[in-house]
């Protein structure tokens, strides 16, 4: 089997190692997952080119394409192109609703940063537990009179997505929900977890893409430690840092050499 950018290569899409290089990063997330049975959406089609890419590095999984063009020459075995506008909320719904839900979403669309935004607070709650949600070309974000930049920008949603992935500060189990199984959160008496701290369980940034990943459905109270207070440590001074050792080692022996010389 070709590697994700050799069938990228061939088939010309900007995610090649020849432009953007989107393909060695989406290899290290889709990798495993190659062979199961998957359903895809990637928003904006352009030439196909993208929409052939995936079909041949995903054997066994259903692509879909949206594009605000009528693009349905590019329909074909596996491959399903539905026309409308991204920031249409209502279409996007009805896109889930027929081909979803979806394991995967990318969104390579306009890079309108007001479509970005509503793409993906319309369709991250839509995509499968455990699914994917990726965004490419972030550095158009900050373009503003081609893209439309304003205030704010989906840069900002996603800052906004660290808050949540740290469920605002609410948890210290390294889960998404069960605030009341945590020590700290009772401790605390923390406000409700929103559902966006509930269910972003990472966001990687790198240049100009993000993956965000929704929490997988087996992830439930009975994985974690029911007691109140297994959070609670004692008042333990952290690790000296090597170099402060090794500058106080150093000070002491200043202070011998200034005593002998004063004697």
């Amino acid at each position: 089997m070709r590697t994700l950018d050799e069938i990228a290569l061939s088939y010309g899409t900007d995610k090649s190692s020849l432009s953007h290089n989107y393909t060695k990063l989406y290899e290290l997330y889709f990798e495993k997952i190659r062979s199961e049975g998957l359903k895809m959406l990637e928003i904006g089609i352009d030439k196909g080119y993208s929409l052939k890419s995936w079909k041949e590095y995903f054997p066994n999984a259903e692509i879909t394409g949206i594009d605000i063009a009528d693009l349905k020459q590019f329909e074909e075995d596996r491959v399903h192109v539905l026309q409308g506008d991204q920031s249409d909320q209502t279409f996007l719904k009805k896109v889930s609703d027929i081909q979803g839900p979806f394991d995967i979403i990318i969104d390579d669309g306009s890079h309108i940063n007001s479509d970005m935004k509503a793409s993906f607070e319309c369709l991250f709650p839509l995509l499968k537990q455990g699914g994917l949600y990726v965004v490419e070309d972030l550095h158009a974000c900050y373009w503003n009179k081609s893209h439309e930049t304003g205030e704010p920008i989906f840069i900002d949603v996603l800052k906004k997505l660290i808050d949540d992935t740290n469920a605002g500060g609410k948890s210290g189990t390294a889960d998404r929900s069960h605030d009341n199984d945590d020590g700290w959160y009772a401790q605390k008496k923390m406000p409700p977890m929103t559902w966006w701290e509930k269910n972003v369980e990472f966001i990687h940034v790198y240049r100009s893409i993000v993956f965000i990943k929704k929490y997988p459905p087996e992830y439930n109270s009975s994985l974690f430690n029911k007691d109140q207070h297994y959070l609670t440590v004692n008042d333990i001074r952290p690790p000296t840092h090597k170099n402060s050792t090794i500058k106080r080692a150093l000070l002491r022996a200043a202070r011998k050499i200034k005593r002998k010389i004063k004697k």
